[in-house]
């Protein structure tokens, strides 16, 4: 039996969600000082696999530049990628935080925050990273099509790809030296490139469903445990070990979450359908939208109980409720201008589908 490499494409929304949640639960710590231990020596190892859940943000990028490849092969122009992934980020964006926004507007009177803000780019320019991820994907949208002809316009794809990761590094390692107050507040976003370069060349093998000695999967479970491990251990000695950790991590545990919901419907044998898959799945379907409305809300959460939001569980997870339930409903209403703005025609069910393909034929 050997070991298939699209099952990170095949569960992808599965695993989408698994990391979207790990990321949300993971935030009650990390931004409102939930403790998950509460109080209970027994519970700390609950509180620290927790505060991995930022190895998240890695699943998603390295999921993204696999991706990407599938979109990017089918049709190669550029113009038609670029408005297809910009209308899939800026939409929801837009929709989500304009209310925010002009609320700190009305605040501040800013207008150069506001209009960085509503180009999705302000982090990058010292204003709010409080959505840092979608300004970073936002550039490896603009990077891809290049990425995508230097690794794959000729042959040796590893060997470019290990140029592409050393010149990632050389601008990180410069950047600290030369700019070490900018290197700080930009790291989270720079440090994470190298993993989407990695799913960008893996998004090739993924999509010609090459397969693998099962030793692989072997190693695919060692690095995961080792990086879960070694992050809850606290043994990290700097930021940027801690980054290749998550690398680490967030490779090998897309591929183990693929390999466990691939195992789950092996149970389900007349249905192929696994209850945990198919939960995980309906989060992972409008996973962006989660981590936007999520952000938004957590910040507007904070402003409206200040100081009381610290630590109470309760309400955090309220919040969480109401998150969810924007997301959802934006999913919903914005999915059709995503579609037109994208160029993107409304799919057909499967045997209306079958049927304008025999007419074409004809």
């Amino acid at each position: 039996m050997r070991f298939k490499l699209d099952i990170v494409s095949k569960y992808r929304n599965a695993i989408y969600g698994v990391s979207i949640i790990w990321i949300m639960i993971f935030h009650a710590a990390g931004l409102d000082n939930v403790d998950y231990s509460f109080g209970h020596e027994s519970l700390n190892f609950l509180a620290e696999f927790i505060n991995v859940g930022n190895i998240g943000v890695d699943i998603f990028l390295f999921l993204s530049g696999v991706c990407l490849y599938f979109s990017f092969h089918k049709n190669p122009d550029i113009y038609a990628f670029i408005k297809k992934r910009f209308a899939r980020l800026y939409v929801p964006a837009i929709v989500i935080f304009i209310a925010y926004w002009t609320y700190q507007l009305v605040v501040s009177g800013d207008w150069g925050s506001y209009l960085l803000s509503l180009s999705l780019l302000a982090f990058w320019f010292g204003g709010d990273g409080v959505i840092w991820f979608v300004a970073a994907i936002l550039i490896m949208y603009l990077l891809y099509p290049y990425i995508y002809h230097f690794l794959f316009d000729s042959k040796h794809s590893f060997v470019r790809l290990l140029i592409l990761l050393a010149v990632a590094y050389l601008i990180i390692f410069s950047l600290a030296q030369v700019a070490p107050e900018y290197y700080n507040r930009a790291e989270i976003a720079l440090t994470r490139f190298p993993v989407f370069f990695i799913g960008c060349w893996a998004g090739k093998f993924v999509y010609e469903k090459r397969e693998v000695h099962p030793a692989w999967f072997i190693l695919v479970v060692v690095a995961a445990v080792f990086a879960v491990g070694y992050k809850m251990s606290e043994q990290i000695p700097s930021i940027f070990v801690m980054r290749v950790v998550y690398l680490v991590g967030g490779v090998s545990l897309a591929f183990l979450f693929g390999g466990i919901f691939h195992g789950l419907s092996l149970l389900h044998r007349k249905t192929h359908k696994s209850v945990l898959a198919a939960f995980f799945g309906f989060f992972g379907t409008f996973s962006l939208e989660l981590y936007l409305s999520h952000m938004m809300c957590n910040r507007v959460y904070c402003l409206i109980v200040p100081g009381a939001a610290d630590g109470l569980i309760g309400g955090y997870y309220l919040m969480l409720l109401c998150s969810i339930i924007i997301a959802f409903v934006v999913y919903k209403a914005t999915t059709p201008l995503v579609r037109l703005l994208s160029g993107k025609k409304k799919q057909l069910p499967e045997t209306t589908q079958k049927a304008a393909e025999t007419q074409d034929g004809s």
